[in-house]
């Protein structure tokens, strides 16, 4: 996706901006509030569990940001993120 991505974006629009945001663990400050925060969410594949690197190195390989913050999901990221642009219009 990250490839056709770049690939159609290279004859039309251009974003200005451009990052891929990750989750960086399981434990975010909401698991802090709420103890059974997504307690009924299943664990990973197993077979999904080591691509996650992967993916990160690809990322990078392509030459676009990763982000990533512990304690934080990628949603709580994205959200920042657009909030600040929102000002910055």
């Amino acid at each position: 996706m990250l490839w056709k991505l770049l690939e159609d974006t290279k004859a039309g629009d251009k974003p200005t901006h451009l990052a891929v945001i990750f989750d960086a663990g399981r434990r975010t400050f909401r698991n802090d509030i709420y103890a059974a925060y997504k307690a009924n969410r299943d664990e990973p594949p197993d077979d999904l569990i080591p691509q996650f690197p992967l993916t990160r190195e690809a990322t990078r390989a392509f030459g676009v940001p990763c982000v990533e913050k512990n304690g934080y999901e990628a949603d709580d990221l994205i959200a920042t993120y657009a909030r600040q642009g929102e000002k910055q219009v």
